[in-house]
């Protein structure tokens, strides 16, 4: 029975007070060139037999004489890749988490990468935010045997360890205030959907207010027009990155004939948010990425908290 053996690094996180996170996640094998220096090396050991019953196991890359398959540009791209989609749990910073994710993946004769799944766990929310990324790799250039393509595999290790980096921060006339980027305590009063106003008669001033909780956990507080409701988010500053989970909503009914119910698109839209941006005049526009430009779904406008809420 083969095996084949993997060299992971750690990849020191710089965290700012903020909980920011900044992450490099290359990934290197026996066959790369080594271009990069490795500390803190280690070897991971994995039966070639183990294998998903989706895949073929009579073309697996099994042998040393097989070219392995490899991520498209080389090893600066896999690199640069990884850091751009990788979206790091709050909790690295919240709760001092370090160590290691190692997801092994398949690459089919076509080079699609398929069954990413986790070798060595670290935490539930980092052993996903691993997958996730993996999940977008695009195709990569795949094993060889004899001149043909064949499915191989390999191992992607994601290393986690943050530091928390404190520095000032002088901004110019034309930028905004650091204050006005930070998205917590605050009152966010939803103004526009898809860039069109929101209707004049709706049940309540739809809203969202992201906090803390007793316990120290991410929390979003808000009403969706009639329906009040409760979430949980990840905020990345950094990266321009937001998202909402867990929601639950509190029902009550509205039986205004001539108020108007928007509870089920405020909800779909914080679900299907991924990014957000601050505009010049302090407003929110959430929304995601679509080929490669950002989409605003809503538009919030700031207030701040009173002291009873």
């Amino acid at each position: 029975m083969k095996k084949i053996f993997l060299h992971c690094i750690t990849i020191v996180l710089f965290a700012s007070f903020s909980g920011i996170i900044y992450a490099q996640n290359p990934v290197y094998t026996d066959y790369m060139e080594g271009e990069y220096q490795m500390e803190n090396a280690q070897y991971v050991e994995q039966d070639t037999i183990d294998t998903e019953p989706t895949i073929d196991r009579s073309v697996i890359l099994q042998t040393s004489g097989v070219v392995p398959p490899s991520f498209i540009g080389g090893d600066k791209a896999m690199f640069k890749f990884i850091d751009s989609v990788l979206i790091i749990p709050n909790s690295i910073v919240e709760n001092n988490i370090s160590g290691r994710v190692i997801v092994r993946l398949f690459v089919d004769k076509n080079g699609k990468v398929q069954n990413p799944t986790i070798q060595q766990s670290l935490n539930y929310e980092c052993d996903n935010a691993a997958l996730d990324a993996v999940r977008k790799m695009p195709a990569w250039k795949p094993a060889q045997h004899n001149g043909s393509n064949v499915t191989g595999f390999a191992f992607v290790p994601v290393s986690f360890e943050a530091q928390k980096v404190y520095y000032k921060y002088t901004p110019s006339k034309a930028e905004l205030l650091y204050q006005q980027h930070v998205l917590t305590n605050k009152k966010w009063k939803l103004i526009e959907i898809k860039n069109n106003p929101i209707p004049t008669n709706i049940a309540e001033q739809p809203y969202f207010v992201m906090s803390k909780d007793k316990k120290n956990r991410r929390i979003v507080e808000g009403n969706a027009s009639c329906a009040a409701f409760k979430a949980k988010y990840n905020w990345n500053m950094r990266r321009w990155r937001i998202s909402f989970n867990n929601i639950e909503t509190n029902a009550k009914k509205c039986t205004d004939k001539d108020v108007l119910v928007i509870d089920n698109t405020v909800l779909t839209i914080l679900k299907k948010t991924t990014e957000y941006r601050i505009t010049e005049d302090g407003y929110l526009k959430i929304g995601r990425e679509e080929k490669g430009v950002f989409v605003p779904l809503a538009t919030f406008e700031p207030e701040a908290l009173k002291s009873n809420e």
